[in-house]
């Protein structure tokens, strides 16, 4: 008779393991996104995020005022007469906004990536949940490719933006700007890949019996 009551016990240790699994999921999902919506650092005049940029001290006197990353550029650095001041005022500014251009985009392909795997093992578990019809025996490897998939993105964006290269001279003194500066959403990326490792290792060896059990 202890047969039954044990299948019946690990059937609900599975399915406890797989909600918290998708809340965990939930959590770090919002937050990604979190970080993808405020300021990763400040550089020059404006704060970046991943997408929109703004200036650090409200509107400045002979520029424009963008919403993006992308309007900034094309707003300044396609100016002759800006640029030179910028790369005045910033070291190799606009050099360093290609830079930024392209790590951005960098970081927003792999973040939707990873939001994209988070949401299919979210939902896949929560089918798990209700019915033992789902056992794709391969659903318990996602659980582990979140965090290199977000840690490639984070590496990529670092890579291609060489913020190494900012120093303390990339913004001189003589004029009112800001040198390199790490804002929350850069330290709330670097702690998401962090605590993604412990808990994509939580899915796969705590979760994966429910998907392998015949």
């Amino acid at each position: 008779m202890q047969v039954p009551y044990q299948s019946v016990e690990t059937s609900r240790n599975q399915k406890l393991h797989l909600i918290i699994f998708i809340a965990l999921e939930l959590i770090f999902g919002i937050l990604i996104i979190v970080s993808l919506s405020v300021t990763w650092f400040n550089y020059c005049l404006w704060e970046f995020g991943v997408v929109d940029v703004e200036f650090i001290d409200g509107d400045q006197k002979g520029f424009y005022s963008p919403d993006t990353i992308d309007e900034m550029q094309d707003d300044t650095c396609d100016d002759d007469n800006i640029k030179n001041y910028l790369d005045a005022m910033c070291d190799e500014f606009c050099d360093n906004v290609d830079q930024i251009r392209s790590a951005s985009d960098a970081m927003i392909t792999f973040a939707t990536f990873t939001l994209v795997v988070m949401l299919a093992t979210i939902v896949v578990y929560g089918l798990r949940i209700f019915t033992e019809r789902v056992k794709f025996k391969f659903v318990p490897f996602i659980s582990v490719i979140q965090c290199p998939i977000y840690l490639f993105g984070m590496i990529l964006y670092g890579g291609i933006g060489k913020f190494t290269n900012f120093d303390d001279e990339d913004c001189y003194s003589n004029y009112d700007c800001d040198d390199y500066t790490v804002k929350a959403g850069l330290g709330l990326a670097i702690f998401i890949v962090i605590a993604l490792v412990p808990i994509n290792l939580y899915g796969f060896f705590f979760t994966r019996k429910a998907f392998l059990d015949s």
